[in-house]
């Protein structure tokens, strides 16, 4: 799993895709201290000694350029107690398909997940492999919390605090709270599996870091597909170091 393929394609819109991605620019750079490596060095640190974690948030993704041009909206919750207790789970309301759910759930070393498109429980060997299952379907929300959380969710380690392409733009103010702005442009190469071509693609992504807390409470991102074009964000609104109640653990499937 490659978290910065988060984004599966449709099958129907990798047929349409013939058209070149356009360059996609980043923001102004700034260069004021801290510096972005320093933002996103606290912001590990922070989340690597969190005794506890919990979350509700929202993704929506606007897909342009398209005949049929529209927007996806996915909600999802984060639960997790040092040192084994975890939960994700992300809901999308689907016109064609209908309400859309996937659960992971890790308690010390028991891994399971649970999808409504393969409504079985899935036992799984480690707690990457669930979440590599999820990523892409829930626009990568399963990835980018759980992977600073735990260590053994990530893809070789890796994940948003770990950027080295990162540089500081302008502050902004996420929900009247101040926000140190990472961004980082992003591309892809063209790449063919089972006879399905994705294309090349140029993009940015935007973190909004707490100045007070150093957590992450937003992100937007712009992705040029060549004959479609995502625009999208995901908010965070965390609550960190309070008790959790255990029914937020629960497996529910």
């Amino acid at each position: 799993m490659n978290p910065s393929r988060a984004l599966v394609v449709p099958f129907g819109m990798a047929l349409l895709m013939s058209c070149s991605a356009q360059e996609i620019h980043s923001d102004e750079p700034i260069s004021e201290s801290p510096s972005s490596s320093e933002v996103l060095s606290k912001a590990a640190e922070v989340y690597r000694n969190l005794k506890s974690y919990r979350d509700e948030g929202i993704a929506v993704t606007k897909f342009e350029r398209l005949i049929a041009a529209h927007t996806t909206e996915r909600h999802f919750t984060t639960a997790y107690s040092s040192p084994g207790q975890f939960r994700f789970q992300f809901t999308e309301a689907g016109v064609v398909k209908g309400l859309s759910q996937y659960v992971v759930w890790k308690q010390g070393d028991e891994v399971k997940s649970w999808w409504t498109v393969k409504p079985t429980v899935v036992q799984h060997a480690s707690l990457d492999s669930a979440i590599a299952g999820a990523t892409g379907v829930s626009g990568g929300t399963a990835y980018t919390i759980p992977s600073v959380l735990l260590n053994e969710a990530a893809w070789k380690g890796l994940n948003w605090t770990s950027l080295t392409n990162g540089y500081r733009i302008s502050d902004g103010v996420e929900r009247d709270i101040p926000c140190f702005r990472i961004q980082r442009l992003t591309s892809t190469r063209a790449e063919k599996h089972g006879g399905i071509e994705t294309p090349a693609t140029t993009g940015k992504e935007t973190y909004w870091v707490s100045k007070d807390a150093f957590l992450l409470l937003r992100i937007d991102s712009e992705t040029d597909f060549g004959s479609f074009l995502t625009k999208g964000f995901v908010q965070y609104f965390p609550t960190i170091n309070s008790p959790i109640s255990e029914t937020a653990f629960e497996f529910g499937h």
